[in-house]
């Protein structure tokens, strides 16, 4: 796969999600009386990581692996990820005069969401690092962060204005390091704080 093909199937992600999760909201809808809303929401992470290992492993087939360096304190990632998520449990109860919703999902079914950071990281940091020699580190770190927030657009446009501004964290995070190992332990820290958080098992 060359350079312009790979940044343009990461650039159309946003849409392959949404055609999966339509694809996913049809199937529970038509094989089960419950509402498929509540259902897709509970068991989100269920459905949602195969998804992204999915595209993820397309993308290892056909590119390989990025350089990988590792460096000890690049673990000191993982803190820094659950203070962003902490921040941003105050900017969301700030920006939109709601707090986030606190212990009403299973920890069994969202645990399994910490993983998505690999894959995610993969693809929208290393994946769409050709920009970098393309438009220079600034356009990078806009497209990369924007097309992640987009990405994670869920009916409310707060959702993706947070994670813009943790894209551009990761996306900070990849330059500075020039390895993809740090905002992946970034990302794992961030999501790893969600999962306790919503489970009710994060202060």
């Amino acid at each position: 796969m060359n350079q312009l093909c790979q940044v343009g199937l990461i650039s159309l992600l946003p849409i392959i999600q949404v055609a999966y999760i339509g694809a996913a909201y049809t199937i529970v809808q038509l094989g089960t009386e419950y509402d498929p809303r509540s259902l897709l929401r509970r068991y989100f992470s269920v459905i949602y990581i195969p998804f992204i290992f999915g595209i993820g492993g397309v993308y290892l087939a056909s590119v390989g692996l990025p350089p990988i360096t590792v460096r000890p304190e690049f673990l000191l990632g993982v803190p820094v990820g659950a203070g962003a998520y902490y921040l941003t449990t105050l900017g969301w109860r700030y920006y939109t005069g709601n707090p986030i919703r606190r212990g009403d999902r299973e920890l069994h079914l969202n645990a399994v969401g910490v993983t998505g950071a690999l894959p995610e990281e993969l693809l929208f940091r290393a994946g769409l690092a050709p920009l970098i020699s393309w438009v220079g580190s600034t356009g990078y770190l806009l497209y990369s962060s924007v097309l992640f927030g987009v990405y994670h657009y869920d009916g409310q446009l707060n959702e993706v204005i947070f994670k813009m501004l943790l894209g551009v964290l990761l996306g900070t995070a990849y330059l500075w390091s020039g390895s993809v190992v740090v905002p992946i332990c970034i990302h794992f820290g961030y999501n790893l704080a969600w999962v306790l958080f919503v489970t009710g098992r994060f202060p």
